[in-house]
């Protein structure tokens, strides 16, 4: 990586103030499900929670909570704020389900409820229950959780198998009030229609399986303060083994890292490739990156120059055309469930090979065998996976894991 520093003066002409909208998506940090009829009972770890009235009248009530202080820069204005649950399952007809904000720290400990999840179990160590904080440590001050009289935001909840939002001025409220005072964080409780009964409402938590239809909390927010990266250039060129990705950026601030993305439509992108960032730095710094074993045809890519607060700042888009064909990898089945099986002439015993998910981590790594690659493990989702000879070529290839 080559370096290149211009004069002060220069510098300064980069650092200007911005005042850039940025939309972040939090996962949620800790959910549960408090129980009024079992008052000992939780569902810390279970893959749902629970809202609402059940069939003979005993509400259930759930907790949630996102770290905000974490993955939001201090001193940026919220502008809006939307927590997203997934519905799986349901009784009763369409029902208003509300959220407050909570006044109390809770726990949510290591209890999973069998078969629908619905009665709860025996709360563990540290578990939220229908009377204790933490269980035989703390209790709420009235049963059923401590919270605000007034709704943050009200949501008519009906069929199972949709998505279901909550937002308003006092959802952003309390979102900046908790980036403003992390101290004062305890999440929301949901709590149903609890005057008539069968109106309980089942969703997707945390430590559900199936990752998309997870707790969301997409906020908007904007920060006045100097552009942490500006990008003076960005290139695709092609090479005899692939595409030499070339970038230069003229001020770098808090700069974490740039993930290559890659893309064969110039819609579905996935990570190929991860630069660590100079961090902080005025002038001209110099990036590249090379990714090679593509196929033939027109590849589209981009940078996802990430800060080290989590903040995300997608490049232009840039194409660039492969005339002959490199090393690429015929993945079978695509999508697949269990296990990959390559072409004969790649699939060599005792070759290394790694796969690295859409978020640019390296989940699995190992040697080729005649059996081929146990995927069973992964989360539903894409994957890159690039494959290393002896004599430095690289085969790579993307998949779909179901």
């Amino acid at each position: 990586m080559l370096k290149f520093y211009y004069p002060t003066f220069l510098c300064i002409f980069f650092l200007f103030i911005a005042n850039a909208q940025t939309t972040v998506v939090l996962n949620a940090t800790k959910d549960n499900t408090i129980y009024q009829n079992a008052t000992s009972n939780s569902n810390g770890a279970g893959e749902n929670f629970f809202s609402g009235n059940t069939a003979v009248s005993s509400p259930r009530r759930a907790l949630i909570k996102f770290d905000i202080a974490a993955q939001i820069p201090a001193g940026a204005s919220i502008t809006s704020a939307t927590l997203t649950l997934f519905c799986n399952k349901t009784i009763g007809s369409n029902t208003d389900i509300s959220i407050h904000g909570l006044l109390a720290d809770w726990g949510e400990g290591s209890s999973d409820a069998a078969s629908n999840e619905g009665s709860g179990t025996a709360a563990a160590t540290n578990d939220a229950t229908w009377v204790s904080r933490f269980t035989l440590s703390s209790l709420w001050s009235s049963a059923g959780g401590d919270f605000t009289s007034t709704a943050s935001a009200t949501s008519v909840v009906g069929g199972s198998g949709a998505a279901y939002n909550w937002t308003s001025l006092q959802v952003t409220g309390d979102v900046q009030n908790w980036l403003n005072n992390s101290a004062t964080n305890f999440g929301w409780i949901l709590i149903g229609d609890e005057t008539i009964s069968t109106t309980t409402k089942r969703f997707a938590s945390r430590e559900n399986p199936t990752a998309i239809q997870r707790p969301q909390l997409s906020v908007t927010y904007t920060v006045t303060g100097p552009t942490p990266v500006l990008l003076n250039s960005f290139n695709t060129i092609p090479i005899k083994s692939g595409t030499l990705l070339k970038w230069v950026t003229a001020q770098e601030f808090n700069n974490a890292f740039f993930l290559i993305e890659h893309s064969a439509d110039g819609t579905s992108f996935l990570p190929v490739g991860k630069v660590t960032g100079t961090g902080n730095a005025q002038g001209l710094t110099s990036y590249q990156f090379r990714h090679e074993g593509i196929s033939a045809g027109r590849h589209f890519y981009r940078l996802a120059q990430t800060d080290i607060n989590g903040k995300i700042t997608y490049s232009d888009i840039k194409t660039v055309i492969i005339s002959k064909r490199s090393f690429s990898i015929q993945i079978s089945p695509n999508p697949v469930a269990d296990k990959i099986t390559l072409q004969s002439s790649v699939n060599r015993t005792g070759i290394h090979y790694t796969i690295i998910s859409s978020t640019g981590k390296l989940v699995l790594s190992g040697v080729l065998n005649n059996k081929g690659i146990e995927v069973k493990r992964l989360t539903p989702g894409g994957y890159y996976l690039k494959i290393q000879e002896q004599d430095g070529s690289v085969f790579s290839g993307t998949f779909l894991k179901n």
